[in-house]
């Protein structure tokens, strides 16, 4: 079932979304899986992890939600994928294997693990999806994921950010609403935006759908007309030249739209420009 936005709190400035089976159909990730897959082999506490659980935890992923304020600790975590049960003996079997004196119980829909003197608690919206966060530790952490679970002064009843949500498309790879409290935050060229919304999915390529939103259309057209004659500057070189070529800008309302679509040749050449860019980096 798709998580109710109420789950996070009203005066959220951010929501940010994960899509764990878009990116793994990706042809993206499946030209990189050898090398990830690579490197998670040394990994020696991954690997404790898949031999104690039984199952790989990154093949599991379906979602992650994080939503809650810029630099706070108000934050929300829906995580998609987990069987309850699974999870709970996971959970077990690690404490175990690594000489922890770890609890759970389960209350209802809730679950609170205690390790020694730490306590965290979880909410289940349903038997594959999680709720928790940063208000959940502790003594007040019962209190806090019920009232995330039942939608306690929820997202859904911020209009900002509810309007914002409906331009994202939660079926890409990633996507994310911005709307902060301190605009200077997102400040760009010109006067800052007051909002900002994207979906980027991978597919063989990639196709990315961002919106800046201005305080008037004046200031969307000034970004856009801008960001244009930079990019027109940007020529020098052939791969350069070619994210220029197919960045798509236009100006709507009061939002400055952006598209980006690259099919698998195209963002080939620009995952190497990126990383001939850091290896110089790293030099």
């Amino acid at each position: 079932s798709k998580t109710s936005f109420a789950v996070f709190p009203k005066d959220s400035e951010f929501v940010l979304g994960f899509n764990g089976n878009s990116l793994r159909n990706s042809g993206l990730y499946k030209k990189f899986s050898p090398m990830i897959e690579g490197a998670l082999s040394k990994e020696k506490d991954y690997q404790t992890f898949k031999e104690t659980c039984g199952f790989d935890p990154i093949s599991k992923i379906e979602s992650v939600i994080i939503g809650g304020s810029m630099g706070g600790d108000d934050g929300v975590v829906v995580l998609k994928g987990f069987n309850r049960g699974e999870a709970k003996s996971c959970a077990e079997k690690m404490a175990k294997k690594e000489g922890e004196d770890v609890k759970i119980e389960e209350d209802g829909k809730l679950m609170k693990v205690t390790n020694k003197s730490d306590v965290m608690w979880f909410a289940w919206l349903d038997d594959n999806t999680v709720v928790t966060g940063a208000g959940a530790e502790g003594d007040g952490g019962k209190a806090w994921v019920e009232g995330r679970m039942a939608g306690k002064d929820g997202l859904d009843k911020n209009a900002d950010m509810t309007e914002l949500l409906k331009q994202v498309d939660s079926a890409g790879t990633m996507w994310f609403v911005a709307k902060p409290k301190d605009a200077s935050k997102m400040a760009m060229m010109g006067p800052p935006p007051s909002a900002m919304f994207g979906t980027i999915l991978l597919t063989a390529g990639l196709k990315a759908d961002v919106g800046l939103r201005y305080g008037s259309a004046d200031e969307a057209g000034k970004f856009v007309e801008q960001t244009k004659q930079m990019m027109g500057a940007m020529a020098s070189d052939p791969t350069t030249k070619m994210i220029a070529d197919k960045t798509k800008m236009e100006a709507k309302g009061n939002d400055a739209l952006i598209n980006l679509e690259l099919n698998e040749e195209e963002l080939g050449k620009v995952m190497a420009m990126a990383q001939g860019m850091l290896g110089g980096l790293m030099r």
